[in-house]
């Protein structure tokens, strides 16, 4: 066992203190990378789902059935509201726009955000998340 845990194929050494297993591969996000992956994570997860934190997650996919306009401010509430869930950054914007009606319909959620150590415009990122249907 400990020779498999030494191999290079399964040792993993972060760089910094910033990091997790990278969900559906192999190995681990570090950094911004590590922080779009748990924006995603909080995003997708049904407010509820987990036992030991009830109000974790992010409640804007009970809205997707409605029509888009009149779907967009409550989705944009969940979201900002589900993302204290992550204080290492500040959400400078929330846009939700359809996605394409031949992948089986959903939202695209685009966060515009920066790491809440840094001030003025340098350093933004946005992550793109897929609400229901297919990506």
């Amino acid at each position: 066992m400990s020779n498999l845990l030494a191999s290079s194929q399964y040792r993993a050494t972060p760089d910094t203190p910033h990091w997790q297993l990278a969900l559906g591969g192999d190995g681990v996000v570090q950094q911004i990378a590590d922080v779009h992956q748990c924006i995603r994570i909080i995003l997708t997860t049904p407010k509820g789902s987990d036992s030991l934190r009830p109000d974790f997650g992010c409640d804007a996919g009970n809205y997707l059935d409605l029509p888009l306009d009149a779907a967009r401010p409550h989705i944009v509430r969940e979201v900002r509201a589900a993302l204290v869930w992550e204080p290492r950054i500040r959400v400078d914007g929330v846009a939700v726009s359809q996605g394409k009606e031949q992948s089986g319909g959903h939202a695209v959620v685009r966060i515009t955000w920066r790491l809440a150590d840094m001030s003025g415009t340098d350093g933004r990122n946005t992550t793109s998340v897929v609400m229901g249907g297919a990506a």
